[in-house]
């Protein structure tokens, strides 16, 4: 039987607890009963390791030319897990993975990533093309050499997915996110409240959101499979640029001094809080090495569509190499 796979990854760890909503604790604990309501009739561990290179040519996510950063970071990502089978067409999933980025240029960037995630799994039906509701939760933090942009975050998430045929696959899902900064805020940004901002919050990591995602997997005669997947996001960005700029200072909800960037006299980096459409259309084409090894190829653009006809846009290239166990 297929076993679920947890979507862990992206996301961090800091010292401030994490404060989840009343809903999103009450789904927690119904997973955890489920999960102990009966004895499992099987249970099955696994873990994943993997080791990637990617370039960015926007990581500062800037809207002018001279805020725009391109830089090259290399992934490596570990995680374990166990799926519990508790009961025909019903299981749990659970895993925690940890990660770390480092980038070649912009240090202010890198990150270590903490995250776990539980997963409610019922198929409809048997066979291998039955279709598969999952009900998620996941909980992350991460840390940053530029501590003010630490954050917390929290989602949950309700996905279908379903093969139809020995070639195609099909997945889409919805999910709403919680972030909180962590060491933003006044006390954290700097002892004096910028004055370029002061009409503004300095909380830029405080936000939610909401995403609907759809994908169509093809798996070849040679074992490789192509995916294409689309994402919208209602939510916000953070953009980091220098200031004063007036343009995004009338679009921004929050505004701080961006610490991913090293100080140079006479010159402030802030970053900016801005409540954007994100639109990301990506391509993944991973490469079977062999039963418990892959190699991945993968594209994503990213168009994220800001207020007062406010626009900008990236893309990644990376290539990773997993295993699983």
């Amino acid at each position: 039987m297929h076993q679920p796979q947890l979507n862990i990854s992206r996301k961090a760890i800091t010292t401030k607890p994490l404060r989840l909503p009343a809903a999103t604790l009450q789904i927690l604990t119904a997973i955890a009963l489920g999960a102990s309501s009966t004895v499992p009739a099987r249970a099955n561990s696994f873990a994943d390791l993997r080791v990637g290179v990617a370039n960015e040519d926007n990581v500062s996510r800037g809207i002018g030319r001279g805020d725009i950063y391109e830089d090259s970071y290399l992934l490596l990502e570990g995680g374990v897990g166990k799926f519990l089978q508790i009961r025909p067409g019903q299981s749990v999933t659970l895993g925690v993975s940890v990660s770390a980025q480092r980038f070649y240029e912009m240090a202010g960037f890198d990150a270590d990533i903490l995250a776990a995630q539980a997963a409610y799994n019922h198929k409809f039906g048997l066979g291998a093309y039955a279709h598969t509701v999952s009900l998620a939760l996941g909980l992350s933090q991460e840390a940053r050499r530029g501590r003010e942009r630490d954050r917390q975050l929290h989602d949950l998430s309700l996905s279908f997915s379903k093969r139809l045929s020995p070639a195609w696959g099909v997945y889409a899902a919805v999910m709403h996110e919680w972030s909180e900064g962590t060491k933003d805020g006044f006390r954290a940004t700097s002892s004096a409240y910028p004055w370029w901002g002061w009409n503004l919050g300095d909380d830029i990591f405080d936000f939610t959101q909401s995403s609907l995602l759809a994908s169509a997997d093809y798996t070849f005669n040679n074992g490789s499979t192509l995916t294409a997947s689309y994402t919208f996001t209602d939510g916000h960005s953070v953009s980091s640029g220098l200031v004063p700029n007036e343009r995004l200072m009338q679009i921004s909800s929050a505004i701080a001094i961006d610490p991913a960037f090293d100080p140079v006299w006479g010159l402030t980096q802030a970053a900016y809080q801005i409540k954007s459409d994100t639109h990301v259309y990506a391509l993944d084409w991973s490469l079977a090495l062999g039963p418990d090894s892959a190699l991945d190829f993968a594209y994503e653009y990213r168009d994220i569509q800001a207020p007062a006809s406010t626009s900008y846009s990236g893309s990644r290239v990376g290539v990773t190499l997993s295993w699983a166990y």
